[in-house]
């Protein structure tokens, strides 16, 4: 270990000379950690990437170290720094921060991001003088990306695709973000656009330049509008905005010359100078019953050419919750019933308890379970009495058990348990590697070789992979592979450049092999079953 620890503390030292510590599979990495054992993708003079097409892990071995890749360092990419053909990034799940100037003035066309990432320096991906740069986005997240957006610059983004779906047309800012920034400056793919309760706060250019968007409604909750944040959005025509707004500021719907539906729940208006002399002529202001007088008298409103109050009229609407859970509005917790005015739109989010999800919404026994979208329920133009009955359904939990002796055993679980297994290698066999839930535990056995499971609050995984005590012992190199199956893969990871690999079926016949260029190498497999890997003088079996 001293031997370790002085190795690495003398590369560290000389990484000021060289400006990396080691490089694996063309991709160079500063250590940022001995103890941890943790490194970050970093920057080097003799960089000039010849794929075009590059995918940082979230492990890297080195010698004969594991090490965790923790980020992407300052200036990894920049294009200004030295000519590189790389158009594709791909990073790996587990990769937690993307330093400043990172991809500057690089030449990326996509880039893959997993909703790991925390933190992203400033100008992480500036186009620097490539004014013509876009990217593609691929993200695991929308509301992981909406949260993050104000680190990200509009322009550089071309299209964005959710789990491999485009994004396009009508879209909704679910509950749990808090702001929205200027991400989606001038995209022109939106067409409606639905703002949940828990956004507060629109910024400066949320949407400036969506030049098809046609309607926006503002969820109960949202309390400011930023200036010109729907600046040149010139197909909007209508807008709806809660009782719960107390600012629009200057220019927020500046030239939206179509605008001429604007239909406010505001009951104390406020001053406002987000509308415009067109809009004051042309738009029709809709207001609640008994407030026209207010509104004529605050700057912003009175200059509405058209004020209208909605008829007085209100409606009941009865509340049933069958189950855990509760109902809010305006993050309220609702009682039995809510008064709602006549065409009027309200939206009702459900809670479930921890180990509870929404089962089933009716309305008068109608089924509406399919139009509720991230737990939200929206109730356009209310013209009756009504009962609304929300059921919740506890979660079954399972654990399922993979290993290359019984295929899969699923067990079904209480929420919060932690399942003990003692591993036990038949003759000749002792444990590769042991995953849960997609992380490598094989570290985590006692020395009776027991794994005992975290807390199991949803549903989980445990793969196990066995390896052959004899395959080893005429082997020139012996590897420090680990082998184990995963979503219709065989992952190898550890391997060296060079190994060859191969997989058999539980008949010897040989159905695949290939020869390691990297750390990890992932085979996909289409049918369940045991298979054997033979890679760099390792025998493992898996099951899938």
């Amino acid at each position: 270990m001293k031997k370790f620890i002085s190795l690495l503390a003398l590369l560290i030292t000389s990484s000021y000379l060289y400006a990396y510590d080691f490089e694996v599979d063309g991709i160079f990495y500063n250590i940022t950690s001995i103890e941890n054992k943790t490194v970050e993708v970093t920057y080097s003079t003799d960089l000039n990437y010849q794929q075009n097409r590059v995918v940082i892990p979230s492990e890297v071995t080195w010698g004969n170290y594991n090490f965790t890749v923790k980020g992407i360092g300052p200036c990894a990419f920049d294009g200004f720094n030295y000519p590189n053909r790389v158009d594709t990034i791909i990073i790996s799940k587990g990769i937690e921060y993307i330093g400043s100037l990172a991809f500057q003035s690089s030449n990326l066309k996509m880039i893959r991001i997993p909703n790991t990432i925390k933190n992203i320096g400033d100008n992480a991906f500036s186009p620097g003088n490539k004014h013509d740069q876009s990217i593609d986005w691929y993200v695991d997240d929308f509301e992981w990306l909406c949260t993050i957006g104000h680190h990200f610059s509009s322009y550089t983004i071309k299209n964005i695709y959710v789990n491999n779906v485009k994004l396009e047309g009508d879209i909704i800012i679910s509950n749990g973000v808090p702001f929205i920034s200027s991400i989606f400056n001038g995209f022109e793919w939106i067409k409606t656009l639905t703002i949940a309760s828990s956004v507060s706060y629109i910024t400066t250019y949320a949407f400036q330049n969506s030049k098809k968007m046609e309607s926006v409604t503002f969820m109960e909750g949202v309390k400011r509008i930023g200036s010109v944040a729907f600046r040149n959005c010139t197909s909007l025509r209508n807008i709806s905005l809660p009782n719960s707004l107390t600012c629009i500021d200057g220019g927020a719907f500046e030239n939206c010359p179509a605008l001429m539906d604007v239909q406010s729940y505001i009951t104390e208006p406020f001053p406002t100078d987000g509308f415009t002399n067109g809009q004051y002529l042309s738009a029709t202001l809709t207001v609640p019953h008994g407030t026209k007088a207010k509104y004529m008298a605050v700057d912003g409103w009175k200059n509405f050419a058209n004020i209208q109050e909605r008829d007085g009229c209100s409606y009941t609407i009865d509340l049933s919750v069958i189950g855990n859970g509760t109902l809010k509005m305006n993050e309220e917790t609702l009682g039995d019933f809510i008064i709602a005015d006549k065409n009027s739109n309200i939206s009702i989010r459900c809670v479930p308890n921890e180990g509870y999800k929404l089962e089933k919404v009716t309305i008068d026994d109608i089924d509406i379970t399919n139009n509720v979208i991230n737990n939200v329920i929206t109730i356009e133009g209310i013209k009756k009495n009504c009962k609304l009955e929300v059921t919740f359904a506890k979660i079954p939990i399972s654990l399922t058990i993979q290993h290359a002796e019984n295929g899969y055993l699923k067990q079904f679980v209480e929420r919060g348990a932690n399942i003990k297994f003692a591993i036990v290698p038949a003759d000749g066999w002792k444990i590769n590697t042991i995953v849960y839930n997609g992380y490598d535990v094989t570290s985590e056995l006692n020395d009776d070789k027991e794994y005992t499971t975290p807390a199991i609050n949803a549903d989980a995984m445990l793969s196990i992979s066995f390896e052959s005590t004899q395959s080893a012992i005429n082997s020139a190199r012996i590897t420090y592979a680990k082998v184990y199956g995963s979503n219709g893969e065989i992952v190898i990871s550890g391997t060296g450049k060079g190994d060859a690999i191969y997989v058999y079926d539980d008949c010897g016949k040989i159905i695949a092999q290939t020869v390691a260029n990297s750390t990890e190498q992932r085979i996909a497999i289409q049918a369940k079953g045991i298979y054997i890997v033979k890679v760099g003088g390792k025998t493992v079996k898996v099951c899938l």
